[in-house]
Order: C-alpha cells, then structure tokens, then sequence
C-alpha cells in the first residue's frame, strides 16, 4: 500500500524548527508584566511569533512548519510577525485568532499592527536571533530556552 500522493513530502518542501525564547533571557532587567516568548523562524532566523509569557502553551504547540521557498509557501505565512519574509501573508485576525482577542495582550497591541515592521527583527536584532539559536544548538530541532539565574553572566546575552 503506497503513500497518497497528497501526504508525500514535495522535492522542496523543508520541516524548520521553531526556537521559543523567553525574553527575560535577552531583556534581563524586564518586569515580569512584560516578559514573553519569542518563536524564534529558524529558515529565517528573526522573530516570527510571540505570545505572553504565561501563554506557555505556545511553545509546545508551534514546534516545526512547513516551507516551501520555491512555492512561496509556509504554513504560519498569516500568523508570522516578520514581516520583511518573502513568505509572509500576515493577517492579523489570524494572528489574534491564536490568543483570546478581548485579553490584555490582544488589547495592548498597536491600531497599526501588521502594518510596520516590528523592532524586534530590525537593526542590531537582524542578526542577534540566529545567533542564540546556533550558541544554544537549536538551528536544527528548535526548542524552548527559559530564564535562569544562571544565565545571567551569559556571553550570549551581550547584544
């Protein structure tokens, strides 16, 4: 009995791992109100998802996608907050569908998002994202990184 044809991996089709980081690892002196993941597109390198902090579940239902570069497709396109991706196809509906859309999180989010790159994947954090994910060997599987004390003095911490 063969494989269907529809589930049969595609010549370019690629699995990426998702990398979540807990904020407070890069943002030490952040208040606890403020801490959140940040779902770190490892074909990308940059910021493609983040949820609050206590949305922990996040990090363990986003673990991998789905791309195809030569059919400009990813399977997270209307959710991904990178929004310089070649592959990206925001949509903020989808994006809020993925959080309870009357929470403070939700309502904390600018009239303009999805409209304006965020700050997170610009300037000296272009790079910075790829960085920690290759230092912690996560390029390949992902992962979840969280928050130590022991982290602290960290070299990969410096930005």
């Amino acid at each position: 009995m063969g494989l269907n044809k529809e589930k049969r991996m595609k010549r370019n089709q690629l699995d990426i791992g998702i990398s979540w980081l807990d904020s407070k690892i890069v943002f030490t002196e952040i208040e606890d109100a403020k801490r959140m993941w940040l779902g770190i597109c490892n074909y990308t390198g940059r910021v493609m998802i983040f949820a609050p902090y206590d949305f922990k579940k996040m990090t363990t239902a986003v673990t991998t996608i789905t791309v195809e570069p030569d059919e400009k497709y990813c399977e997270k396109a209307q959710e991904c907050v990178n929004f310089e991706c070649l592959l990206n196809r925001f949509n903020k509906s989808d994006f809020l569908s993925l959080f309870n859309e009357s929470s403070g999180f939700s309502l904390a989010l600018p009239n303009d998002f999805g409209l304006k790159n965020l700050w997170f994947n610009q300037g000296k954090y272009q790079t910075f994202w790829s960085k920690i994910i290759q230092y912690f060997d996560m390029s390949q599987e992902g992962g979840v990184l969280e928050y130590s004390e022991d982290m602290i003095n960290s070299k990969i911490i410096q930005i």
